[in-house]
């Protein structure tokens, strides 16, 4: 019969452990007596049994905790009796993660909770990654882009935007819709497109588009487009060549107000 691995690892942990009890019986740390003996041979035995739990019984996809030293167990008295010592070791997968919960409960005690989350943490990166590419893909544009979600928020926008419009303080979560039209409104020349663009997307309107040319404060003509999204979001698009043929968002036969 051909040697295998396992076997050969089962030899080699028997060679280890035939020379083990030499630590107790020559030298200088040998012991005298029967019993003496005989703690060193069950102490060896415990190092053993503590060891093929932690490294063969263990199953790191359903991890468990171990007692490697409890007053319960006489077996893993480490030391002699120490009520208030316990040591648990459990075999996790390292490329899972875990959420680690805890909560008193009366006389003293703590329960834990320990929650595989990795499922949950590699579907926030993929959806992080994703958020950064879409990012970059937007920074590569020419167009200032900024999109708003359903309830009016700023999402995103592109570093052209930023450019254009500025983000103050480096922040959107707190920016909405209307903060930036009052921006938009305040660095422009007076449009009648601003206040279309406020009832974009209204319950009661059928506009799912606004077109038109806007002109900065430095002189500079912009191209505007908003549009309505999938969702109920609305994007914003401006670009400094105010041609007609600006990036279309939305299906051709949208409706288009355009303002001077």
């Amino acid at each position: 019969m051909p040697d295998t691995e396992s076997a050969q690892a089962w030899r080699e942990l028997l060679s280890a452990f035939a020379d083990l009890d030499q630590n107790f019986l020559a030298g200088p740390q040998a012991v005298r007596g029967h019993a003496a003996v005989a703690e060193g041979y069950r102490n060896l035995a415990t190092i053993l049994g503590v060891a093929l739990d932690m490294n063969l019984f263990a199953d790191p996809v359903a991890p468990r905790f171990i007692d490697t030293l409890t007053p319960t167990r006489p077996d893993r008295r480490w030391g002699g009796d120490n009520t208030d010592c316990y040591y648990s070791y459990a075999v996790v997968d390292p490329r899972r993660t875990y959420r680690v919960s805890g909560r008193p409960h009366p006389d003293g005690a703590l329960a834990f909770l320990f929650e595989d989350i990795s499922d949950e943490i590699s579907l926030s990166r993929r959806f992080r990654l994703e958020q950064e590419t879409v990012q970059l893909l937007l920074d590569r544009l020419d167009q200032a882009i900024a999109v708003f979600s359903p309830g009016g928020t700023l999402m995103l926008c592109n570093a052209r935007y930023a450019g254009i419009w500025g983000v103050p303080g480096g922040r959107l979560l707190d920016l909405t819709l209307g903060q930036e039209i009052a921006r938009w409104r305040s660095a422009s020349a007076p449009s009648p497109i601003w206040g279309q663009v406020a009832h974009l997307g209204a319950m009661d309107s059928d506009c799912r588009e606004i077109a038109g040319t806007i002109r900065l404060g430095d002189g500079r003509a912009l191209a505007a487009r908003f549009a309505c999204l999938a969702g109920g979001r609305i994007c914003a698009e401006f670009s400094e060549s105010a041609r007609s043929d600006a990036l279309s968002l939305v299906p051709g036969d949208a409706m288009a107000a355009s303002g001077a």
